[in-house]
């Protein structure tokens, strides 16, 4: 059962078959194996997502949950990103009543790999692309619109190397009540004091 799971894991991850599900949710209802394939890419980007992105997986996870309130973590990644540092130098004024907007023009080589980011700014980018940068009670934060998680109905998938993950499906499952879409922020630390992961 493992490996027909993993078979089937690996053909969503590499073929075609995400873009054409998305197409067919925008005018249908999607079945079952489909709905399960999309919740198992979810699953695997929990299991494997850490080695990129720590704090991506820990939303992927957060959504898997019911929360009643705004969940705040701190992130050292987040804060020494040169993107964040400039857009607190060039808005130092940024606030909850009007953030700036954060957010990376992914490019790729001919391989499908990121050229414009090292390990580090990908792992940011992962995370907090599309979010809002503000600052409240002499705190910096980054969150997503009105604090709530929900993932971009993007049209096509995101490539990392040979894999495509389609945000649009994950959209899709928290639309129709597989997934939560939790409160979430992230405090910045640009001030240099002990971080608590």
């Amino acid at each position: 059962m493992l490996t027909i799971v993993l078979i089937n894991g690996t053909y969503w991850l590499l073929s075609d078959i995400q873009q054409k599900t998305y197409e067919k949710s925008k005018t249908t209802n999607l079945n079952l194996y489909e709905k399960c394939s999309i919740y198992s890419l979810h699953l695997g980007i929990c299991t494997f997502g850490w080695f990129v992105s720590p704090e991506t997986t820990r939303q992927q996870i957060w959504c898997m949950f019911p929360t009643n309130t705004t969940i705040v973590r701190r992130s050292k990644y987040f804060s020494d990103d040169e993107k964040i540092k400039s857009l607190i130098a060039k808005y130092p004024n940024a606030t909850i009543n009007n953030p700036t907007y954060v957010a990376w023009k992914p490019e790729y080589n001919r391989l499908g790999f990121y050229t414009a980011y090292n390990r580090d700014n990908m792992r940011t980018a992962l995370a907090c692309n599309g979010v809002y940068l503000y600052k409240e009670n002499d705190h910096w934060f980054l969150s997503p619109k009105n604090e709530l998680y929900v993932y971009p109905n993007l049209s096509k998938p995101t490539i990392i190397g040979p894999f495509k993950f389609h945000e649009g499906l994950i959209r899709h499952l928290q639309d129709i009540g597989w997934f939560y879409v939790p409160k979430i922020k992230w405090q910045l630390d640009v001030e240099g004091c002990d971080f608590q992961y």
